[in-house]
């Protein structure tokens, strides 16, 4: 689900589309009208010379002017709103860097979490002890990355230390709710931190 800040990135990025496609159409009704005028009537004046001669050229030439005018105002208009919904989407770029990165770290959780909960239902002495060692060698990998030192593993109980040098303690509970199933007591320096939490609440805790 795309969060608010990467809705409005979206939403200005549909600007930012819609004044391009403008900007190349009024570019080339521009270049048409400018053609126009120096074929025809030779009046492809700035603002500038047009209000020096404006009493003396003729009313096709004025009609004319007129309608480049409109259309040089037209494109700035079009790349006036552009700049300035780039301008927007610049400021948000530190915040979808901070969005992406919130949602790779919450996806690397996410497989920690799956990965035990899968060893957790099918309980370690039921896999192949080849298998349950390499899954166990990676998960106690990934943990220290953040610090946590995996000292201790059983299908209902986690036990280690952090890089402060505090130990914890992550049970499983048990009881006969789905819910239960997903949920986790926290002891830290043997401290009651919940009795009820999802593990990748646990895990942020453990590793800040």
């Amino acid at each position: 689900m795309a969060t608010m800040i990467e809705k409005k990135a979206a939403s200005i990025q549909k600007e930012i589309d819609k004044y391009t496609t403008q900007i190349t159409r009024r570019k080339a009704l521009l270049e048409k009208k400018t053609q126009k005028c120096l074929d025809k009537f030779g009046c492809a004046w700035t603002d500038e010379e047009f209000s020096q001669i404006r009493d003396t050229c003729t009313q096709e030439q004025y009609a004319a002017w007129f309608d480049l005018s409109l259309a040089r105002d037209s494109l700035k208009e079009a790349e006036d709103h552009l700049a300035n919904a780039e301008a927007r989407f610049r400021k948000l770029i530190p915040q979808l860097e901070e969005a992406a990165a919130k949602e790779e770290d919450d996806a690397r959780i996410d497989e920690i979490k799956t990965s035990l909960e899968k060893n957790l239902s099918l309980k370690d002495y039921v896999k192949a002890e080849q298998e349950y060692q390499k899954w166990l060698k990676w998960f106690k990998a990934e943990c220290l990355k953040d610090g946590i030192i995996i000292e201790y593993y059983t299908y209902n109980m986690i036990r280690g230390s952090l890089k402060n040098g505090k130990t914890f303690d992550l049970y499983i509970n048990e009881g006969y709710t789905e819910r239960s199933e997903h949920c986790y007591t926290l002891y830290i320096n043997r401290e009651v931190i919940f009795t009820s939490g999802l593990f990748e609440t646990a895990y942020k805790l453990l590793r800040n």
